[in-house]
């Protein structure tokens, strides 16, 4: 479900089963080059889609918000301004 949130959120016309890869987090090693040098409207897009995954559940938790704000600075792109404020923790 929250696969398919962000689906939704980044790629409207295009679905994709959910499929992890089987090198895990690992994968996204080979990445973030790519993803660093995407333009600036196309990284607050993918961290829009990011944003949708984990809100999908209607919860956000300290570690999904941890996660989000280490790809925010390795994209050197601004946290969404509606996680600006500080969340609780759970």
């Amino acid at each position: 479900m929250a696969f398919q949130a962000g689906m939704a959120r980044v790629l409207p016309r295009f679905s994709r089963p959910y499929a992890p890869p089987s090198q895990g987090v690992v994968a996204l090693e080979s990445a973030w080059s790519a993803l660093v040098g995407l333009a600036p409207h196309d990284k607050q897009e993918l961290v829009a889609g990011a944003l949708a995954v984990i809100s999908a559940d209607g919860v956000t938790t300290l570690t999904e918000l941890e996660l989000l704000r280490t790809v925010c600075a390795l994209l050197d792109c601004p946290l969404p301004l509606e996680l600006a404020a500080p969340v609780p923790r759970r």
